[in-house]
């Protein structure tokens, strides 16, 4: 059985009683100790739509941001990052990024670096290591400058407070509900659903399904894809 937020609670509380909690290194190595990081294979991100509107926006000046949350050590945002770039290889130059975060310190630093096991990158392309990629010590890879300018690591404990104000036009959370509770999922989904902009997409795990109030919000574009609809043209015929 899957822990839920409550038993993880319920076990930091018994914690408290032999951690001290006003020292962040013993507050960390805890959430270390109780959080899941998942190794992220190549994300899928729609070239075509990154091609299609959101490029158009993006060459026009206009600003497309994409949430990789619960990114754990940073594989998924990077290979959105490559993604972006096979299709804008100018995204550097363009109000374009990617916000990746995850609630552990550790991860968020390995992400931020960027150097990863060789076997780590088994599923990328061929020429996308080519292009974004480059060796750096035995059995080690680095993931290129390129792809760091466009990708911004931040610690963020998706059950906390979020200071984000603006929207995004996809937004990644994938095997991360499945370890809460349906109540908390349902919290979390209404939470993504006001942050996607109109036709904006949440991804999320082969295991997971929106519930609560968020399902009428979104619509399904696929097993693992809901979409908030855009309003309809002014005009139009409902």
């Amino acid at each position: 059985m899957n822990p839920t937020v409550d038993d993880l609670a319920q076990l930091g509380a018994e914690l408290a009683r032999w951690c001290d909690w006003d020292d962040p290194t013993a507050r960390d190595a805890l959430v270390d100790a109780l959080v899941c990081d998942a190794q992220a294979a190549l994300a899928v991100v729609d070239g075509q739509e990154l091609a299609g509107p959101l490029g158009r926006r993006a060459r026009a000046g206009g600003k497309v941001r994409i949430w990789s949350a619960a990114c754990s050590s940073g594989q998924e945002p990077y290979s959105a990052a490559m993604t972006v770039l096979s299709v804008l290889p100018d995204a550097a130059n363009l109000d374009l990024k990617i916000l990746a975060t995850d609630i552990d310190p550790n991860v968020v630093a390995e992400g931020r670096a960027g150097v990863y096991a060789e076997t780590l990158l088994a599923g990328v392309p061929d020429d996308y290591r080519r292009r974004w990629t480059r060796d750096v010590a035995p059995g080690r890879v680095a993931m290129d400058d390129a792809l760091k300018d466009i990708v911004s690591f931040k610690e963020l404990n998706l059950i906390g407070e979020w200071p984000m104000k603006g929207r995004f036009d996809a937004i990644f959370c994938r095997n991360v509900a499945i370890y809460f509770d349906d109540a908390t999922q349902s919290r979390l989904w209404s939470r993504f659903a006001p942050l996607l902009t109109p036709g904006g997409v949440l991804y999320i795990g082969h295991s997971e399904r929106v519930n609560g109030p968020a399902a009428a919000e979104l619509e399904t574009t696929g097993v693992t894809a809901y979409r908030k609809p855009a309003p309809a043209p002014a005009g139009a015929l409902p």
